[in-house]
Order: C-alpha cells, then structure tokens, then sequence
C-alpha cells in the first residue's frame, strides 16, 4: 500500500473523491450485483463453493489493485479510492451480504477490523505523505518501478 500511495497524485485523487455517486455506483455493482450474480451462477453446482465465491466477490478490494491498475494504465486514483471505502464499509456490508444471499450468519470482530483498517491504509497513507515531502526527488524518479515492486512484494508473500 505504501507503493500505491507514493505513486498517487493527492490531487487527482481528493478531485475523485468528491464524486461519491460514482463510487456508489461502482460498490453496488461489484459488491452486490456481481456477488450475487456469481453466487447464483455457481450455486447449482456446488453450495459451498458458491458461498466461497460470494465471499471473495463481496470481500473488500485487494490491497494490490491500485498496483495492478497502474500497470494496465488504469486510474489508479479511483481505485485507491473505492479500495478505501470496500476496506472501510467491509464489517457492514460482508455480514450482511453474506446472510441476506447464502443465508450465512458471520460473526465480525469490529474492533480488530479496524485495527487491521488502520495498519492496512492509514498507516501506509502517512508514511507514504511524510516520505513524499522529504524524499520527492528519489520517489519521482522510481515512480516508474513502484508498481512492479508491489506485485513482487506481494507475490512473495502469497509464497
């Protein structure tokens, strides 16, 4: 995450931000209509697996998305922006997702989600904002290598 937000231009980013209807827009779609699409889809098959599916597709967004995006020429700002509102809503809309389509009671530590919330984006957030003010000539110059470093890191520790 932190390679995310170093690579992020704050003002592009704080511009997409105040469009939330957008955002709003994008959640339903991937996190309800599409979960519940992919669930039924697969449903018939398998129930189990089903509920599987319903709970990656319904699970907050990747840490390495805004990674990815950046690779594929994507904007990478709103992406950083709908990962931080699918980590934040997650304790809310997972539970509720998965009992009102699986039928599946989930019990969340709220309190420990945001703990990880917090190690996950805002720790990285003020650590990537502090480095940019005081390493901005280095962070400009490696900016094209952050993204592929991420993927890296994350796959070896997927390993």
């Amino acid at each position: 995450m932190i390679s995310s937000f170093l690579g992020m231009n704050y003002r592009l980013f704080l511009e997409r931000i105040k469009k939330p209807g957008t955002y709003a827009l994008v959640f339903f779609l991937l996190k309800i209509v599409l979960a519940g699409l992919l669930f039924y889809a697969v449903r018939p098959f398998n129930e189990l697996l089903a509920a599987g599916v319903l709970f990656i597709t319904a699970a907050p967004a990747a840490g390495v998305s805004p990674s990815l995006t950046r690779i594929c020429r994507g904007d990478v700002e709103f992406i950083i922006g709908l990962l931080i509102l699918t980590t934040i809503l997650s304790p809310f809309t997972l539970p509720l997702t998965m009992n009102l389509l699986a039928g599946a009671d989930m019990d969340i530590d709220i309190s420990g989600m945001i703990r990880t919330m917090i190690m996950i984006i805002i720790i990285p957030m003020v650590v990537s904002i502090t480095a940019r003010k005081f390493f901005a000539r280095i962070i400009e110059k490696t900016q094209p290598y952050l993204s592929s470093s991420a993927v890296i890191i994350i796959s070896l520790m997927l390993l």
